[in-house]
């Protein structure tokens, strides 16, 4: 048998537990981020839904397009975007 006291004190330390988590994968999220954003690479990134869920500073200067103009697009809009005047260039 178990008193009203138990349950509360059992139910914060699962609420103070899904707060660490939440904590860390926003943590992990914004690092995940940071390091998509800073690749010299022109770098989109899309969900299973077909929208843009990172679009990095190398992609801005290629297309001239900013992130907050493509994020949360989706129907392939990015296609419209990424596609840049033919040019030479070296395969490695």
């Amino acid at each position: 048998m178990t008193d009203g006291k138990h349950l509360t004190s059992n139910n914060n330390n699962g609420n103070n537990h899904n707060k660490l988590l939440a904590t860390k994968f926003i943590d992990s999220k914004e690092r995940l981020s940071d390091i998509i954003n800073f690749l010299p690479d022109a770098t989109f990134v899309i969900d299973s839904a077909s929208r843009v869920i990172a679009w990095n500073l190398a992609m801005e200067e290629m297309t001239k397009v900013k992130a907050n103009d493509m994020l949360g697009k989706d129907n392939y809009e990015y296609s419209l975007h990424s596609t840049v005047k033919e040019e030479k260039f070296l395969l490695i």
